[in-house]
């Protein structure tokens, strides 16, 4: 297909560059597929501060994910603003303006991250640099009524345009094998480099998705910062959580 359209889901936080949509309608021409669905693209710093300090709260000041080394520079923060204040052993804070304190802190250490090549999470990059989008398999499956045959297709050239370079990184479904450690097609585009032609002609249709309102029976999923923390996890390469 020429024309390919880009759904994004109710509630998207961030907007999708020129670049990353040229990208994603490249891949999508060369998979034969007609569209996609976009389930992610930006979480900002205050959202990823504290989704990480309502977990360590939580638990009672005890750190229960294993990040990779930016995620546990901003543990580690919680830590010295307890530690400040009461020393060790680091529990909860129970005094506002100490825990509001050790928020700010740490959102201020996300937006340093955010800003390398490195980040606490992949989609709290800057988008001035790199841009992170999880394109639903779900979702694109059956808004455009996809077989499994052309889902996996797609994975397969997301990974052929990573191999060329066009993408800073990819991660798919573990399902469809190689590079597949994350539940979306996961692309990360570099917002600084040449794109050929064939990746930067044609207009993109860019379509709202109505928002889905669920009921569910789940003691564990009542708040807020509960469902934050689910849909904020990342795994890396190495393994390593990046919430």
């Amino acid at each position: 297909p020429t024309d390919i359209t880009i759904k994004i889901n109710t509630g998207v936080t961030g907007t999708l560059t020129n670049r990353t949509k040229n990208v994603i309608r490249y891949i999508a021409r060369r998979a034969g597929i007609p569209g996609v669905v976009i389930t992610s693209v930006y979480r900002s710093p205050s959202a990823q501060a504290r989704v990480m300090y309502d977990n360590r709260q939580s638990a009672n000041g005890e750190k229960t994910v294993s990040y990779a080394l930016p995620g546990k520079t901003v543990d580690n923060v919680y830590d010295n603003i307890y530690k400040k204040y009461h020393g060790s052993p680091v529990k909860k804070f129970t005094n506002s303006s100490e825990g509001n304190e050790a928020k700010l802190a740490m959102e201020s250490k996300v937006e340093e991250y955010a800003k390398t090549t490195h980040p606490v999470s992949r989609h709290c990059s800057d988008p001035t640099y790199t841009q992170a989008v999880d394109i639903g398999p779900n979702g694109t499956r059956y808004a455009f009524k996809l077989s499994e045959a052309q889902l996996k297709k797609f994975h397969q050239c997301c990974i052929d345009v990573w191999k060329e370079g066009y993408l800073r990184q990819y991660f798919g479904p573990k399902e469809y094998g190689y590079k597949g450690n994350d539940p979306a097609f996961h692309i990360e585009v570099e917002q600084t480099t040449t794109l050929p032609t064939d990746m930067d002609s044609e207009n993109t249709d860019i379509t709202i998705l109505p928002q889905l309102e669920i009921a569910m029976k789940n003691t564990n999923l009542l708040t807020k910062s509960s469902w934050d923390i689910v849909l904020l996890k990342d795994v890396n390469d190495k393994g390593n959580t990046n919430g």
